[in-house]
């Protein structure tokens, strides 16, 4: 029985982790190919914030690595270092997860280029704001407590910082922070009690002092409770309806993703002559393999859960029966692949 459920249970992890491409419209992907095109266009005009902002739409639309890598471009000729260098790993990263070689490299390669060459800041916060309710933000960036008096890649520029607290009066404070490998620092004074406010500092908790509050049922209504014997044994027949129903989430998302190949590769067919491709036409058949490939992986792992799973039901032993219903519905989401599991546990 245990090896039984260890072997379930692997199938399932492998099942559930497969991941489904969330698909764009053929509407959004001629907007994305249309915006896409026009940065291009910009960025030979050296128009470098309208072609930024172009790339930004495009891939909002419709997420591509090719994408990333000329916003990083653009951020780059912009002067947006620390933008660029973050988009650059970001594209080295997801190209390394979709098996692209070749673009992981180039992204990895500019964001080493740009390593040295960084503004950073540093803002140093007086201990007293260290209080429950303090908040820090950098422009629209929350600046959590594990960055105090850390140096941070920035875009060179002026930066603007505030600070607000319950009871106490916000702050505001500018720094410039320019120049390549610079670090700009900025401190955050104590926050002043507002006016008609007693605050003060925090209270230091009382050590090894602990509180919990528990929700009591609404008077006249009882409580519900659980105990060992209202609960069926679940066991086995329980894992056999779960990997079976796995199993055929996961037949589902490789037929979706198989349609979507060579709806893809269809499509790429229309950029290409005589074997030679266009940018888009490379980039469709690119995608295409890509999806090919995880429908096989969803095709082999819903195969080995359902198998698995009517396995598990049909060596199961006959007296081991549920006394609540189980549902079994199979998912299928934008990520991810899966089931779900209603019943008593």
């Amino acid at each position: 029985m245990g090896r039984l459920l260890g072997l379930a249970l692997a199938v399932t992890a492998l099942a559930w982790g497969v991941p489904v491409r969330a698909q764009s419209s053929t509407g959004d992907k001629a907007a994305a190919e249309a915006l896409f095109d026009e940065a291009k266009r910009l960025l030979d005009a050296e128009d470098y914030a309208q072609a930024c902002a172009k790339l930004e739409e495009s891939q909002g639309i419709d997420p591509g690595i090719g994408t990333m890598l000329y916003l990083g471009e653009c951020y780059e000729r912009l002067g947006r270092t620390a933008s660029a260098w973050a988009i650059f790993r970001e594209a080295a990263s997801a190209a390394e997860a979709a098996g692209q070689g070749e673009r992981a490299a180039a992204g990895k390669r500019r964001a080493a280029a740009l390593e040295g060459k960084l503004t950073k800041l540093k803002l140093v916060v007086a201990p007293e704001n260290d209080i429950e309710g303090f908040e820090l933000v950098r422009g629209a960036d929350a600046v959590h407590k594990a960055l105090w008096g850390v140096p941070v890649p920035v875009d060179p520029g002026e930066h603007v910082v505030e600070a607000k607290a319950p009871g106490r009066k916000p702050w505001k404070g500018r720094v410039e922070a320019v120049g390549e490998a610079a670090v700009a620092t900025l401190e955050v004074p104590p926050l002043q009690a507002a006016e008609g406010s007693r605050a003060g500092p925090a209270p230091a908790p009382t050590p090894g002092a602990a509180t919990s509050e528990r929700a009591e049922p609404p008077a006249g209504e009882a409580g519900v409770q659980s105990s060992a014997a209202d609960v069926a044994p679940t066991g086995q027949r329980l894992w056999g309806w779960v990997l079976g129903g796995v199993g055929v989430a996961g037949l589902t998302a490789g037929a979706f993703l198989g349609l979507d190949a060579a709806s893809t590769d269809e499509r790429a067919d229309g950029f290409c002559l005589d074997g030679r491709c266009e940018r888009q036409g490379a980039d469709l058949n690119e995608e295409a393999r890509d999806t090919a490939v995880l429908a096989n992986i969803a095709y082999v792992a819903g195969g080995l859960a359902l198998g698995a799973g009517v396995f598990l039901l049909v060596t199961a032993p006959s007296e081991e029966q549920p006394r609540q219903a189980w549902r079994i519905v199979p998912s299928l989401g934008p990520k991810s692949a899966g089931a779900s599991v209603s019943g008593a546990f």
